[in-house]
């Protein structure tokens, strides 16, 4: 999977990576390219999304979307999936930002 996405201009220059700028495209790719593979060989413990690269990006961390304006809180700690520990870590970031939290 990250093989095929070197392009041959990138190999022609000496690079056998996917150049750093295209970072967030090629984890979407890769994730999505596994998330392909456990379906397909029956390891997957959800249902197959009908857009796989689409449910794979929705689940990928945005650091433009870290703060909201509304409540200046990650999305991250609005998921009910954040354990009480991950929480309370959320929680000391914004304390020593000097923001209100939960």
């Amino acid at each position: 999977s990250l093989a095929r996405q070197v392009r041959a201009e990138s190999l022609a220059a000496g690079s056998v990576y996917p150049p750093v700028r295209q970072i967030r495209d090629v984890a979407i790719n890769l994730a999505t390219d596994v998330a392909h593979y456990m379906h397909d060989s029956g390891l997957a413990t959800e249902p197959r999304p009908a857009d796989m690269r689409s449910h794979v990006q929705s689940l990928m961390y945005d650091p433009t979307q870290a703060f909201s304006d509304e409540g200046r809180y990650s999305r991250l700690a609005q998921q009910p999936a954040a354990t009480a520990e991950e929480r309370e870590w959320m929680g000391s970031l914004l304390e020593v930002s000097g923001e209100e939290h939960w």
